[in-house]
């Protein structure tokens, strides 16, 4: 086994988790990008990447003619590839909402994976 690039490659991943850190430290911000240097692409918070697909959904919503899309936190979960991200997929799900959205199925912590909103597109 090659000991040396498996260690130049943690040590490169702690470096990009620095970065995030001190970014969020110093912005207050949870969507961070990244320029992740072994791999020369910008890396996108998990947050950021469920908006993303959120307003992705919407737009073809609006594409397809409708009116309306509703969309389920555990849905977006699987789509993304996430596991035990609900909290904040479900942040993104809120802070995509604009006024006349409306949360159908509500939880008692907010952040469960039932989380379901009708996004008028």
């Amino acid at each position: 086994m090659n000991y040396e690039s498996i260690i130049l490659e943690l040590l490169d991943r702690i470096k990009v988790l620095e970065i995030k850190v001190a970014e969020l430290e110093k912005n207050g911000q949870d969507t961070p990008t990244v320029h992740h240097k072994a791999t020369n692409k910008i890396m996108k918070s998990y947050t950021q990447q469920a908006r993303d697909y959120i307003n992705e959904r919407k737009a073809e919503a609006r594409q397809n003619g409708l009116s309306e899309i509703v969309l389920v936190c555990n849905d977006i979960q699987q789509a993304l590839g996430l596991i035990n991200r609900a909290p904040l997929v479900c942040n993104a799900m809120y802070q995509c909402m604009k006024d006349g959205d409306e949360i159908l199925h509500p939880t008692p912590s907010g952040k469960s994976t039932t989380i379901k909103i009708k996004y008028y597109v």
